[in-house]
């Protein structure tokens, strides 16, 4: 990530989006979880690899005026998600009749996010962030060519759904 901030100190009129977690609020007891909230308590390697990558940004935004936004992302499930995920475990459970191991008493509660809105959140972000970097002055002279052309293009349009035809892979199925 950091070799990332650094191409980028080079070319400051692109704009960076990209992918935190809700991890990083690791043991963080209030609920529900926002932004301006402390998460400096990960539970994990990863979330301290996320939270480093905050960090990370932050100071080069604060030095070097690069422009970034980390997307903190909560459970994004899908018709392509691991079948290890809670979601396709409880679907798997409930569609074979077996109990749904319940923790906590049944007091905790978790968000799910749709990976097509997380979709749609990203290319939102990316286009924000383009319309953003048009309003900032930029430190070096830079001629029209040279503007980055992937942020403020249309998304691409989305692939069809699968049919579901015999030998195709199920959504929660891994390849064998």
């Amino acid at each position: 990530f950091v070799e990332l901030l650094e191409v980028l100190r080079e070319h400051r009129e692109v704009v960076l989006t990209y992918a935190s977690s809700s991890s990083v609020y690791g043991a963080n007891k209030e609920v529900p979880f926002s932004e301006v909230q402390r998460a400096d308590t990960p539970n994990s390697l990863y979330a301290a690899t996320k939270k480093a990558d905050e960090a990370f940004a932050h100071v080069y935004h604060r030095l070097y005026n690069i422009s970034a936004t980390g997307l903190r992302f909560f459970t994004v499930y899908g018709p392509w998600g691991r079948p290890d995920m809670a979601a396709f475990a409880f679907a798997h459970r409930m569609s074979t009749n077996r109990e749904v191991p319940v923790y906590g008493h049944g007091t905790p509660q978790r968000d799910f996010t749709y990976i097509d809105d997380v979709v749609a959140g990203v290319i939102s972000a990316m286009a924000l962030g383009a319309r953003r970097a048009e309003r900032r002055p930029v430190l070096r002279p830079m001629s029209p060519p040279e503007r980055p052309r992937a942020y403020c293009e249309p998304p691409l349009p989305r692939p069809p759904r699968r049919s579901g035809a015999a030998g195709d892979l199920q959504p929660g199925q891994q390849q064998a």
